[in-house]
């Protein structure tokens, strides 16, 4: 999460030299790249505690939302050791820290992901459904894990879908 800040920091501060614009940016994390991104919304651990405007849009492409019941075991000992506390997973499960000012969030995956619980998006969703988050949720009939772009595969286009999305919104 702090390389995200330090990076979203970087370009915000050079954003003249780079010849972008960082006022409505997009983040977008794949699996556990998905977690760092989506907690990047959160006033806990995101945006907000390095001193960066609010995402214009998040995607969370199959990620890996919950640090409890539905965690991604090797996603969990990475980001928080062998034995977190209670609290530790609490304070890391994205779900947890969702409210009204959380950015608007294009999420999809696999229903029968052979990775990452499918629970983590329906989590997710559920969340931002009931504060009124403006979201796509996509589910697509197949147990892979991992398939980026997509090209040629069911969730074929979400790219475009997101980009759709975002403007619209």
């Amino acid at each position: 999460i702090d390389d995200l800040g330090a990076a979203i920091k970087y370009i915000h501060e050079h954003q003249d030299e780079l010849n972008v614009d960082i006022k409505d940016y997009i983040c977008i994390g794949f699996s556990a790249a998905g977690h760092t991104v989506g907690e990047f919304g959160t006033d806990n651990h995101g945006y907000k505690s390095y001193g960066l405007p609010k995402p214009g849009l998040l995607g969370l492409c199959y990620p890996v939302i919950s640090m409890n019941e539905f965690a991604h075991w090797l996603t969990k000992d990475n980001f928080l050791g062998k034995n977190p506390s209670q609290e530790q997973k609490d304070e890391y499960s994205i779900q947890k820290h969702v409210d009204n000012t959380y950015p608007k969030t294009f999420m999809w995956q696999c229903l029968e992901d052979n990775e990452v619980d499918i629970h983590n998006s329906m989590m997710m969703d559920e969340v931002l459904t009931k504060n009124k988050i403006p979201h796509i949720y996509e589910t697509f009939d197949s147990n892979a894990h991992g398939w980026g772009i997509a090209t040629n595969k069911l969730a074929d286009g979400w790219v475009d879908r997101l980009v759709q999305f975002y403007k619209a919104n």
